[in-house]
């Protein structure tokens, strides 16, 4: 994992969290739309910093996507900036670069606007990275080193008490010569507690657990876990193995080609459709496919 260049910067870094304005900000280019949102490219006026930022309209934001005030009842920020202004506290500024990085954030009556450190290390997301690859597999060997970096990524979140509930291609920025990740996207993550369930549907359908389809009330790390699972297997043969609601609660996962058994193993473990046997993040990263 190349280093982080945050105290290289930090001067710049502490100049852009000042920043509350859009004004503060030069737009150079437009990214992309989601559900709730557009991304763009920017350069901060002052210091020439490169960066994104994210215009989430208020109004889109899902009822389980709010995080509360512990000293206000009545005032409530989205969870993508509370989960990743946590992190940054935890780092102290020096979130890991597998994660991308909130530098600041403020809002209007229409938009909460996050901004973002620079993406220019990596070329693109994992799925248009899949979809060019020409080979109609992906080499176990390829797979390994991808899957392990955001297998990391995970693990830091889950040791903070995050999960990051939209686990998918589409999320995951790559760098195609170091294979090094950035997990983005953080609009439907959320804290979890040992002991309390999750209870809202967030994310994307076809890279949702069953007892989340079904909506049951769930454990917020095993849904991250079943998500890795189907994404282990769609870098692999380019293909979702689930393609609707009851392929998810019943259809046996099949391998249309070969692959090791330790591989298959993997997949099928994290995506035992009984949540509690699932493996944990450590014992994916520990798992022997991996090492």
């Amino acid at each position: 994992m190349k280093n982080s260049d945050f105290y290289k910067e930090k001067g710049i870094y502490e100049n852009l969290r000042t920043s509350k304005d859009i004004n503060d900000f030069t737009i150079t280019k437009q990214l992309g739309k989601g559900s709730s949102g557009f991304v763009r490219n920017a350069i901060h006026n002052q210091t020439q910093k490169k960066v994104i930022i994210k215009y989430v309209v208020k109004s889109l934001i899902l009822r389980g996507c709010w995080t509360y005030s512990n000293d206000n009842a009545y005032k409530k920020f989205p969870n993508e900036i509370a989960v990743l202004q946590n992190l940054y506290d935890k780092f102290n500024g020096d979130v890991p670069n597998n994660l991308t990085k909130l530098i600041a954030y403020w809002e209007d009556s229409i938009y909460y606007y996050l901004v973002f450190a620079d993406t220019e290390d990596f070329n693109s997301d994992l799925f248009d990275y899949i979809d060019k690859t020409t080979d109609k597999m992906m080499s176990e060997k390829e797979a390994k080193i991808i899957f392990k970096n955001i297998v990391e990524a995970i693990q830091t979140l889950h040791h903070n008490h995050i999960v990051h509930r939209d686990i998918k291609d589409e999320n995951v920025l790559i760098n195609y010569q170091t294979k090094e990740i950035q997990l983005i996207d953080f609009g439907s993550s959320t804290f979890y507690k040992k002991d309390q369930k999750l209870s809202n549907f967030v994310g994307s359908f076809l890279f949702a657990a069953p007892e989340i389809v079904k909506g049951m009330t769930y454990e917020g790390p095993p849904q991250d876990i079943w998500s890795l699972g189907i994404l282990l297997y769609t870098m692999i043969y380019k293909a979702i193995p689930f393609n609707d609601y009851y392929e998810i609660i019943r259809k046996k996962m099949t391998f249309p080609q070969s692959i090791s058994n330790e591989c298959k193993e993997l997949i099928i473990w994290m995506t035992n459709r009984d949540s509690s046997k699932r493996p944990t993040i450590d014992q994916v990263l520990n798992h022997s496919w991996l090492n």
